[in-house]
């Protein structure tokens, strides 16, 4: 018994000392693979020619190919050792499913395959769980559907399986119109480095982890995955995961759209359907066409308020009954910005507006409600941004005057180390009419604020030499003397609520969230410091731009690209801001560009050489610089290594480095045709 005991010992010991073998080697490649998948990038966007073009593109793929087996290999081996945990926090379950349909719909498309998803509209959004391992989860299933669907259909489908209290299980499927599983292959496709056979390894690559991976993840929250395919046919892979609601949900407007109709015209019976049940929630009347060869067709169009028209139907174009009928144009998300100025002014010269592929929930709607002729205020939260941080608002103020505003104490501190967090601020300011200094830490602010009596601060919570907080305290202490209470709010990237305790605890009067809105500034302004509110002199709005904040505008005149309905960088908070001021975007995004290279920079340094506050503070500079500007993802990465490097886990931190690179070039492109005359 002793003998079996030490051999059972023995091999969990070698089990382990494997695990850590492969957690260890996948670690320490992932360093110089960084550096190849980042250099690549860089060099791409230099001039290059045809030829070294080709050859650096196929570095750079390469390099991400072996970046996603080390990734698999990593999280098996942490599996494997048990290390794997789970977080449980608040996320946007749309928002995975769709941040998932737009990373993959550019693969899908250059197959020939139409990638689209669905998420019913009566689950509620704001669930509990692990939005990364979700997101992995998806990613593996919809991932291996495109690749081994060479023409077809990709869905990913998420309905109600059951309710228990508080808790919802989802039923999260993958269909796929694929080559097929075969019966004997089904029955250990969920085994490690396994694929349904050897042919698909060379066929298609792959380490054949991603399933095994997805089925202990599924596990460790509960659920179960499983498969139904036929051979020939296609599969349907399938999860179902119990997850609890949050108590505070924003439920979208079923009566949004009653009494409008909708024409959807397209060939793609999926599309269709998904359009058709997305409009009916709304309270839409929806007709269908699966082809413009119908009788009266101009009367059918006239009879709708909008109608959507495929990509593949684009000979409704010869229909001349329009009349008041907006037409809305669909097309695949990495065609909609090059290929608009030919594809759409040239069949249709006045469609309203694109709506990109995979369709996007609250885009449609959006689209669907200003098309309509309804007033832009939307009933339900973007999947892409949260209309609490970007709220509209008409109204411009008259410029104040400074030294009238030093006069009466209604002048306002602004500290903050950041160039394009002072740039968007100082533009919110200057709408709303007020009068601002702008500083660049606590050592500053504390001595504008020893030579004038400013009537509110705003600060941020992390500055180099002096942050907000020690800043605050510094103002607490001194006011015990002279008996005044300056108003501190703080601006804060930082979600958490231990942050806006810890605000609290310092002495400071209330905290605001990045990105900040007009309408934040305005309440905050309202509360502390009223009579600044109350001396402005309101000035004519501009004519309102008709187009909600996602879609793509089709250009009247001078074709230019428009990238606000993107993920990788959304136009629209900066577009609130500047009161849809083209050239005040452009210099912002400029700012950004020129502030967001050199933060990156800072934290590789810094992780490097071992500064972990260092590279947390810019970390965090990261992800608010790039959440002011719209570039959620990086943004989100940044939050992420923060995140890591509060909890002092400095190899997390630096293995989410991976993504840092290929984010800021993804954001440096967009930027690049926004900005293009």
């Amino acid at each position: 018994m002793e003998a079996l005991n030490q051999s059972k010992a023995a091999a969990e010991a070698a089990n382990q000392a494997k695990s850590q073998f492969l957690a260890n080697m996948s670690h320490e490649i992932r360093t110089p693979m960084n550096g190849i998948i980042a250099m690549s990038e860089m060099l791409e966007l230099t001039g290059l020619t045809v030829e070294q073009s080709s050859i650096t593109s196929i570095i750079r793929e390469s390099g991400s190919l072996l970046m996603t087996i080390i990734n698999d290999i990593l999280d098996f081996s942490k599996i494997e050792a048990g290390k794997l945990d789970l977080e449980r926090i608040p996320f946007s379950l749309i928002q995975v499913v769709e941040q998932i349909a737009d990373l993959l719909g550019p693969r899908a498309y250059d197959k020939s395959t139409h990638l689209s998803s669905y998420v019913d509209p009566e689950i509620p959004d704001q669930l509990v769980g692990d939005p990364v391992r979700i997101r992995q989860i998806l990613a593996n299933l919809v991932g291996n559907a495109i690749k081994f669907t060479e023409c077809g259909s990709v869905t990913i489908q998420v309905g109600i399986l059951g309710w228990s209290g508080n808790i919802v299980t989802l039923n999260l499927q993958v269909v796929d119109t694929g080559i097929g599983i075969s019966d004997e292959a089904r029955e250990r496709l969920f085994q490690p480095f396994i694929q349904a056979d050897g042919s698909t390894t060379r066929q298609f690559g792959g380490t054949g982890l991603g399933l095994s991976i997805s089925r202990a993840l599924v596990r460790r929250m509960d659920g179960e995955i499983g498969v139904e395919s036929t051979l020939g046919k296609g599969s349907t892979f399938w999860a179902r995961i119990p997850l609890p609601i949050c108590s505070d949900q924003r439920k979208p407007c079923k009566d949004r759209l009653a009494g409008k109709r909708a024409l959807v015209v397209s060939g793609n019976s999926i599309l269709n359907g998904i359009l058709e049940r997305y409009l009916l929630f709304c309270g839409a009347r929806v007709d269908v066409l699966e082809t413009t060869a119908s009788p009266a067709l101009d009367q059918k169009i006239a009879e709708h308020d909008f109608v959507l028209v495929d990509e593949d139907c684009l000979s409704l174009a010869n229909v001349t009954g329009f009349g008041a009928t907006k037409i809305v144009v669909m097309l695949p998300r990495s065609h909609a910005i090059l290929a608009h100025t030919v594809l759409v002014t040239e069949h249709f010269p006045n469609a309203f507006a694109l709506l990109p592929k995979p369709i996007s929930r609250q885009t449609l709607w959006d689209v669907a409600a200003a098309a309509s002729g309804l007033a832009s205020d939307y009933g339900a939260p973007s999947s892409r941004s949260d209309p609490e941080n970007f709220p509209t608002h008409d109204i411009s103020y008259q410029p104040a005057d400074p030294e009238f505003c030093r006069e009466n104490g209604t002048m306002i501190l602004i500290a903050d180390d950041n160039r394009i967090n002072q740039s968007v601020i100082r533009m919110l300011m200057e709408r709303l009419g007020f009068a601002i200094d702008i500083v660049g830490n606590g050592v500053e602010a504390l001595a504008a604020l020893q030579k004038l009596d400013y009537g509110l601060l705003l600060t941020d919570c992390h500055m180099p030499e002096m942050d907000g907080f020690e800043l605050t305290a510094r103002i607490r202490g001194m006011e015990r003397k002279t008996g005044r209470h300056l108003p501190v709010i703080a601006i804060t990237a930082d979600v958490m609520a231990s942050t806006e305790a810890s605000c609290l605890e310092t002495g400071m009067d209330a905290c605001i969230k990045k990105p900040v809105s007009i309408l934040d500034i305005e309440k905050i302004v309202g509360q502390f410091l009223p009579v600044a509110l109350e001396q402005r002199q309101p000035q004519a709005p501009k004519k309102a731009i008709p187009s909600p904040d996602n879609p793509i505008p089709v250009p009247k005149n001078k074709p230019a690209p428009d990238l606000s309905s993107l993920p990788v960088l959304d136009l629209s908070y900066l577009r609130e801001i500047t009161n849809n001021n083209d050239t005040a975007v452009e210099a912002l995004l400029g700012d950004f560009v020129h502030s967001i290279h050199a933060l990156v920079e800072d934290v590789e340094q810094n992780l490097a050489g071992g500064d972990i506050i260092a590279a947390r503070d810019a970390a965090h500079s990261i992800k608010g610089c790039a959440q002011m500007a719209g570039a959620m993802d990086l943004g989100a990465i940044g939050a992420k290594i923060q995140d890591f490097l509060d909890r002092g886990d400095v190899g997390q931190a630096t293995a989410q480095m991976a993504f840092v690179r290929p984010a800021l070039v993804d954001v440096t492109k967009a930027i690049a045709l926004v900005a293009k005359p």
